[in-house]
């Protein structure tokens, strides 16, 4: 399962719009989980989602937010179409099409490609990842 967080400034319209997104995936046998938050909420919730879509105006916070989050995490835009007419079908489409990988999946590929390049938990670089950054390469410290 997917976790998805929608953000806004207040998150009513993104509410609004992942209950509809919800439903076009329950019809569609999809499974998501789909979570509404306002702007000041949504740093907490960083580490929680694979995928976190912002309001067309919170374009701001964008690089802000993909230079806090995980290498896992995904931080886009909600086009402002889809945005203003709370179309749940057509969001459902464009997370469909960003093509997301669970978190566990996300581990199992870095781990796998650290083993092939023979990266060692003893890396000289490990001191520059954050904490974040460790936990979704799964290195032991």
């Amino acid at each position: 399962m997917v976790n998805i967080i929608l953000c806004c400034s207040s998150g009513m319209s993104t509410s609004i719009l992942s209950k509809r997104t919800k439903l076009a995936a329950d019809q569609q046998s999809i499974s998501l989980h789909i979570e509404a938050v306002d702007s000041t909420l949504v740093e907490r919730k960083l580490v929680q989602a694979e995928l976190i879509l912002l309001g067309p105006h919170l374009k701001y916070k964008l690089e802000i937010l993909r230079n806090l989050a995980p290498l896992s995490t995904r931080i886009e835009m909600i086009d402002k179409a889809i945005y203003q007419s709370f179309d749940g079908n057509q969001l459902l489409k464009f997370i469909l099409s960003l093509d997301l990988k669970t978190k566990k999946e996300i581990e199992k590929s870095t781990k796998e490609e650290s083993e092939e390049k023979g990266w060692t938990n003893q890396s000289p670089f490990k001191s520059y990842f954050t904490p974040e950054m460790l936990e979704a390469l799964r290195w032991k410290r």
